[in-house]
């Protein structure tokens, strides 16, 4: 036992384990201070941090104009939809000398940090992702400038609880700090997580359970508050717990890192086109800082946008689908144009002619991109002749986790080949973590065993994880946790990886799959696009156009050849 303070209570050996759980982990740890030691230095207002504010749309006009100084607390922003641009200068103090630095920006809504020369490095939300890598190693006396875009909306939007929009909510600079982690408690407090996980999530009257949960007695009576050489003993017999490896047949989870972007639900166009810059460029810091991360995005419309108004961040992801930490998927090739655009690409009345998305792929080796059309579909409807239109579309596989949300019928397989009308076959994955927005903690890894329906044929399953619908993507919290989970007794192994990788490992190696014919009925969006005559006229309005689109793609397809 190390010396706690009188008011640092212990948890006594041999009480049962339903109180040392409950002690444990129902508010006692927190209560005692972990999640408080995250930071060990931070520093704010003048002269560390000054800010200064200007309101207006753009940038370029931005910073024409003469910003007014402001302080957290001091005023609000607003109305929902406007736009504002925070300067800010920050001096590296004494006491960050070395240290690793982060920016830390609490505003309540949606933001984007842009450097002083006008290119956008990373999104800002309330989604663990209210900090800014500065430095990896401080010196004292350094300036730093940089701008930071606030739109004044959250994540969904400007609704209330039950998403009534507000034209008239209103933000205020709640934090504007410079931090340093305090690594050992960092460290300490995601191993816990995962800790409590294995103790609460599995078999909690398993060996293994038992264990987790005699470790976070160790923990609770080694833990000091503010001690971090008590944090370091902590971290000695979490690392011992977590190192514990897997046999060799235990379930493998691919982890991927994605980002749905609803293209328009709860905000306007122009939104959704900063959302995906918000989103992709903290991928693509997050890319930097943890090597073996992969993401993937599929929405070639949100490709188009980048393009257009991000060029420096379309050129970022050009070299990070080089390097292979960044896949593409949705079949980026020429002849996915013709069967499959309609319903991704014309979803909102827009034609993408695929050709400009080749800037991605040139002038990289043909290697690099040869396969990327054959994986990976995500489709809101499941006709039964889809089958026939993907394998005569070059695509092989097919993917969905809808199919989780059908409120009567469960569909009964998690792996199969998905067979068409004219006998046409696909291999098709519906995850059996029953979520495209995994946060990657226990409980998901529980579930790709305990709902994979065809694991007896199939030992491999997907876990696509990161905030989505209104964007985000992955955070630091989750890689950390990935880390920790790449291979631990008792749960399945989870690495990231590609989705074309696990379907080609599955293609090859799983016993004879099930088939399943014909249509893969959703039923919780029945009727959301047929009861509507004005979406029935768009639809109608639609397949004109893509007969249109035909002849405009037999055309670009002798104007791509030299890239595909």
């Amino acid at each position: 036992m190390s010396n706690q303070p009188s008011n640092t209570p212990k948890v006594p050996r041999g009480i049962t384990l339903s109180r040392i759980q409950n002690f444990i982990f129902n508010g006692q740890f927190e209560s005692m201070g972990l999640s408080s030691q995250l930071w060990k230095h931070r520093r704010g207002g003048d002269p560390t941090v000054t800010i200064a504010v200007y309101s207006v749309p753009e940038l370029k006009h931005a910073i024409s104009h003469t910003f007014h100084p402001t302080t957290p607390g001091k005023e609000n922003f607003g109305p929902s939809w406007s736009t504002h641009w925070f300067r800010i200068h920050v001096t590296v103090p004494e006491e960050m000398e070395g240290e690793r630095v982060f920016f830390q920006w609490k505003l309540g809504c949606e933001g984007m940090v842009w450097s002083k020369e006008g290119v956008p490095l990373q999104g800002l939300s309330e989604q663990e992702r209210f900090e800014y890598l500065l430095t990896d190693k401080a010196k004292t006396g350094t300036k730093y400038e940089f701008y930071i875009e606030a739109a004044c909306n959250g994540i969904s939007g400007v609704g209330t609880g039950n998403m009534v929009p507000d034209p008239n909510r209103f933000y205020s600079i709640a934090v504007a700090d410079l931090v340093v982690r305090n690594q050992a408690a960092f460290d300490l407090y995601y191993d816990m997580i995962i800790i409590k996980g294995i103790a609460t999530d599995g078999h909690q009257e398993s060996q293994r359970a038992r264990d987790a949960l005699y470790v976070a007695n160790e923990v609770i009576n080694t833990y000091v508050v503010g001690s971090v050489d008590s944090m370091l003993e902590c971290r000695k017999l979490t690392t011992e717990f977590l190192k514990q490896k897997n046999g060799t047949g235990q379930h493998m989870v691919t982890a991927v890192g994605n980002c749905h972007i609803d293209t328009a639900w709860l905000w306007p166009y122009d939104e959704t086109k900063r959302k995906v810059a918000r989103s992709w460029s903290s991928q693509l810091a997050l890319m930097n800082r943890y090597s073996t991360y992969i993401f993937t995005a599929s929405q070639a419309q949100q490709y188009e946008w980048l393009l257009e108004y991000y060029p420096a961040l379309f050129e970022q992801i050009r070299q990070k689908v080089a390097f292979g930490q960044w896949e593409l998927i949705g079949g980026v090739n020429r002849d996915f144009m013709r069967s499959t655009l309609k319903r991704e690409l014309m979803s909102f009345g827009f034609l993408i002619p695929l050709v400009r998305l080749a800037p991605l792929l040139h002038p990289y080796p043909k290697s690099m991109y040869s396969s990327f059309k054959y994986y990976w579909r995500i489709f809101t409807g499941y006709s039964g002749q889809l089958p026939q239109v993907l394998k005569q579309s070059g695509i092989k596989y097919f993917f969905t986790q809808k199919l989780s949300w059908n409120n009567i019928n469960k569909f009964p397989h998690t792996t199969f080949w998905w067979t068409g009308i004219d006998g046409s076959r696909v291999l098709a994955h519906l995850p059996p973590a029953d979520t495209y927005v995994g946060q990657v903690n226990t409980s998901e890894l529980y579930n790709c065993v305990s709902n994979h329906k065809d694991i007896d044929l199939s030992n491999e399953s997907l876990l696509a994880f990161g905030h989505g619908d209104g964007g985000g993507g992955p955070t630091y919290g989750m890689l950390e946790r990935l880390m920790r989970l790449s291979d631990v007794s008792d749960l399945p192994k989870c690495k990231p990886g590609r989705v074309k990788d696990f379907f080609e490992r599955v293609d090859t190696n799983a016993k004879p799959l099930n088939a399943y014919k014909g249509e893969l009925y959703f039923e919780l969006h029945r009727g959301t696009y047929t009861t509507q005559a004005l979406v029935k006229k768009g639809n109608r309005k639609g397949e004109l156009l893509l007969r249109d689109l035909e002849f405009l793609a037999a055309i670009a397809d002798h104007k791509i050849k030299d890239y595909v």
